[in-house]
């Protein structure tokens, strides 16, 4: 979100495509940009090789760090180490 309204502040282009793997990120950018014709938000990621994969969203104690999301399970989850 805030690189979109970073984007609609300095640069001003006329659309925004932004992608959004996480899909509870991407409906809360779906959300905040609803009313905005300037804004599409593509709830997939951008990659090298077609597929669909499982994208690793560590959590602690009902919080969730969304920062520290994998497409590697090990990745996400060794920070609790």
């Amino acid at each position: 979100g805030q690189s979109v309204l970073a984007l609609q502040r300095y640069a001003r282009p006329d659309m925004i495509v932004s992608f959004e793997p996480n899909p509870a990120l991407a409906k809360r950018l779906e959300n905040s940009f609803a009313t905005d014709a300037g804004v599409r938000i593509e709830a997939m990621a951008l990659g090298d090789q077609p597929g669909n994969f499982d994208l690793f969203v560590p959590s602690y104690r009902g919080f969730t760090y969304d920062g520290l999301a994998s497409l590697d399970y090990q990745s996400a989850a060794q920070w609790l180490n």
